[in-house]
């Protein structure tokens, strides 16, 4: 298996400052495929690197082995890639079935029954930043579905949506993941697509749980030192929002 780099890929707000649900009270951490694996669903060709259910199996036994669970490594989380081009007859979300034969369901089971927990994402959109079905028009029924399924985290991605709507579609996906009952923590790309303006830290703290700040990190130091640095260079925004910056 590839090496496996573990970052915490979001930190959140001092508690008081954020969506007050009871989580993320302290940062997130845990392990997010993008970083290396980015959109590689060619499992014939390249079995042992492309996102599948064998992926995420794998990466929860590493962090219960290696003992990055003991360190605080909690989440397992998929991002974006994993579900079907279609939804199913009611609408709901469903994984590709070749790459995930078993389904979230299952997968959800297993990194459970490691003591871990699974993040899963989605977007506010009509589709994912890769094309797969987004969230628009289905909020509660997506919501719904990974409480189903069991998810712990969901990160909610930017995609496809009027900009001027994108803050409503967050605080809609929070009401519906609250509605399920189940505890979900929000993982939120509000204020990213905001950067250029001046977006509503006010809304975004009571919405989500944690949010994105800047760039994608990629396979190298040099993304690393470039998120470092636009954080660096943008404390004047940053310090009065008690924000710590995190990797996604």
């Amino acid at each position: 298996i590839a090496v496996l780099l573990l970052v915490v890929f979001s930190l959140s707000c001092p508690a008081a400052e954020a969506l007050d649900n009871g989580l993320a009270l302290t940062p997130t951490m845990g392990w997010l495929h993008w970083e290396r694996f980015m959109c590689n669903i060619n499992c014939d060709k390249d079995p042992d690197n492309c996102i599948s259910e064998k992926l995420y199996m794998q990466m929860a036994d590493v962090m219960v082995k290696e003992g990055w669970k003991d360190a605080g490594y909690e989440y397992v989380c998929i991002d974006d890639c994993w579900p079907s081009h279609d939804r199913d007859a009611k609408g709901r979300l469903q994984a590709d079935p070749r790459r995930f034969p078993g389904g979230i369901k299952k997968l959800a089971d297993y990194v459970h029954s490691k003591g871990l927990k699974l993040g899963i994402y989605g977007d506010v959109g009509k589709n994912t930043c890769a094309g797969y079905p987004g969230s628009l028009g289905y909020y509660e029924v997506d919501a719904q579905t990974f409480a189903d399924w069991g998810v712990d985290l969901l990160k909610f991605d930017g995609c496809y949506m009027n900009w001027t709507l994108l803050g409503e579609g967050y605080v809609n996906m929070s009401k519906a993941l609250n509605k399920t009952g189940k505890s979900i923590l929000y993982s939120c790309e509000w204020p990213l697509a905001f950067l250029c303006l001046q977006p509503n830290y006010t809304a975004i703290r009571e919405t989500c749980n944690h949010w994105r700040n800047y760039a994608d990190v990629y396979d190298s130091w040099s993304s690393v030192k470039s998120i470092s640095d636009w954080t660096a260079s943008h404390q004047d925004i940053i310090v009065p929002r008690g924000w710590t910056w995190g990797l996604e």
